[in-house]
């Protein structure tokens, strides 16, 4: 049995694919499975691994980025499991082509509503237009004066059939002066290697979330997951 030294994905337990995942203590352990075990031939278990596969590469994305990691610390506060409760949370939203409506990169229960004019994703930015927030959307902005978009992009249905059947990276724009008043547009340029993976995939879907912060860079607020048809 192997250990796992360092903790990408949180605490593990159960199996996936021929691996046997244990959490003995506050280490990570990874076997194989018994040789004579035999994996189910159903497409029914087969899309089950595809969603499983899905949703942990989602959560990887949200807990590698550190503001979305900062907000979802504040609902669930257990840092050693925090990793599993984000995937088991976008868990349901998986299917085998992709991710259906109502994923979350940040949790929604306690963010303000956003409306999305329109987005554009390109080889060479991800832009996103932004109706005014108002005053509905419970801002102060006395203290919150600065917003940023930060941006997960789902890339899908490779050219390729060599390629992994789905790739996500995550970007975030630059700070603008918040205003509730005006409408928003941020620009977010890809570098040459997600330009690179953009060009390789057929299909591409964007999940968003604002975040608000003061003139020192204090975190204070998040928009509910807003996302690309």
């Amino acid at each position: 049995m192997a250990q796992l030294k360092k903790k990408y994905f949180g605490n593990l337990s159960g199996r996936f694919g021929d691996a046997v995942f244990r959490q003995i203590g506050d280490k990570n352990y990874i076997a194989q499975r018994p040789a004579n075990y035999k994996v189910p031939e159903t497409q029914e278990f087969k899309d089950r691994i595809t969603r499983f596969g899905l949703s942990a590469k989602l959560a990887k994305s949200v807990y590698g980025t550190p503001d979305l990691q900062t907000f979802w610390k504040r609902e669930y506060p257990e840092e050693n499991r925090l990793f599993n409760f984000i995937l088991q949370a976008n868990y349901p939203f998986m299917n085998p082509d992709g991710i259906s409506s109502n994923p979350m990169i940040t949790p929604d229960e306690n963010g303000f509503g956003v409306r999305l004019n329109s987005h554009s994703i390109s080889d060479s930015s991800v832009r996103a237009d932004i109706a005014p927030l108002g005053s509905s959307s419970g801002i102060d902005t006395g203290l919150e004066t600065r917003i940023r978009l930060i941006s997960i992009i789902l890339l899908a249905n490779p050219l390729d059939v060599n390629y992994p059947a789905f790739h996500l990276f995550t970007l975030q724009s630059e700070e603008q002066i918040l205003s509730l008043d005006d409408p928003m547009l941020f620009d977010m340029q890809l570098s040459g290697n997600q330009a690179e993976k953009v060009g390789r995939y057929q299909q591409s879907k964007a999940l968003f979330s604002l975040i608000t912060s003061d003139n020192n860079g204090n975190l204070f607020r998040y928009s509910s997951t807003f996302y690309s048809s």
